[in-house]
């Protein structure tokens, strides 16, 4: 298929306004998002917040109550056909013919798909998921995790432009949490794919994202860079010093008190303005405390319960 229809401009998904309320329930109220084309976008929120709505409205499985939704630069309402052609998804639990192998269930869903794709792509499909080993074994054999993957196979066999993955780490152990976020980058990186994740494992979101938005009760409270909503202000602050109790004294005595988190061993935790690190270098320099070592980052989880905090 000619993919130059659906490379219009950078903005890949455009998300104006959009509700869905069942009866006086307002699942997604008045969102807003945009998503840049060839980035992972991170669709965070607590249960309920409404990001399975959205991505079932994206995928089109429900109709809105209200709003727009613009993919590739196209109304989905008018080019539904067109749009899901090239889109793939893992929308909660995958399912599958249970008594077909894998290698059977993807040839079946490759079919469907109305693209002609061979035998091989199926089999490096499968391979790609870390499922080579059981190409030929029935899917009820599987594991939950092992139909995680097998439900990636099949969100990316038509190789789609763009890509949903709701909560696509559930069921897996910590290794195959790894798996994943080296196939999300790669995804991103070598074949170019845009990729919406929602995931209740925020430190997952903040390695593979590039861009993020938090929504809360179905509307959008914050949309932006990973980068730059993670920076500058409120860092997470750890000193790593000689003397820590004098190092805590000196802060109880100083204008950073109210910044002091933490003291276990010889780390001292503190939450700080980018700004005021040097600062707080130097008093401890100037009254004879060595500094070890300093490490400064602002977490996702930290972010992420400061800004739902400030909207319940």
């Amino acid at each position: 298929m000619d993919k130059s229809i659906f490379m219009t401009e950078e903005k890949i998904l455009k998300i104006t306004d959009l509700s869905k309320h069942y009866d006086h329930i307002k699942a997604v109220d008045g969102l807003n998002l945009s998503v840049s084309k060839g980035e992972v976008y991170g669709l965070l929120g607590h249960n309920g917040a409404g990001k399975s709505t959205t991505m079932r409205m994206i995928m089109s499985l429900i109709r809105p109550s209200s709003g727009k939704i613009e993919i590739f630069d196209m109304d989905l309402q008018n080019n539904r056909e067109k749009i899901l052609s090239n889109l793939g998804c893992i929308i909660e639990k995958p399912d599958f013919y249970p008594w077909l192998s894998a290698e059977k269930n993807l040839e079946m869903f490759a079919a469907i798909s109305k693209k002609k794709i061979p035998k091989s792509e199926v089999t490096k499909t499968l391979e790609l998921v870390g499922l080579q080993d059981r190409t030929k074994d029935k899917v009820k054999t599987f594991s939950h995790g092992m139909k995680q993957r097998l439900g990636l196979a099949q969100a990316i066999i038509h190789d789609p432009e763009m890509i949903i993955l709701d909560e696509p780490s559930t069921g897996l152990d910590p290794m195959g949490i790894i798996e994943l976020r080296e196939m999300i980058l790669h995804l991103k990186n070598d074949r170019n794919k845009t990729i919406i994740l929602s995931s209740h494992i925020l430190s997952e979101v903040e390695l593979v994202a590039d861009s993020m938005a938090i929504i809360h009760k179905g509307k959008t409270i914050v949309e932006g860079s990973v980068k730059q909503l993670l920076s500058d202000e409120d860092l997470m602050v750890r000193f790593f010093v000689s003397d820590p109790l004098k190092a805590k004294n000196l802060i109880a005595n100083s204008t950073f008190v109210k910044s002091f988190i933490s003291l276990f061993e010889n780390e001292l935790v503190m939450e700080l303005d980018i700004k005021n690190i040097t600062s707080v270098l130097k008093l401890f320099i100037n009254n004879g405390v060595d500094i070890h070592q300093v490490i400064s980052r602002r977490r996702l989880e930290d972010y992420f319960l400061k800004i739902t905090a400030s909207v319940q």
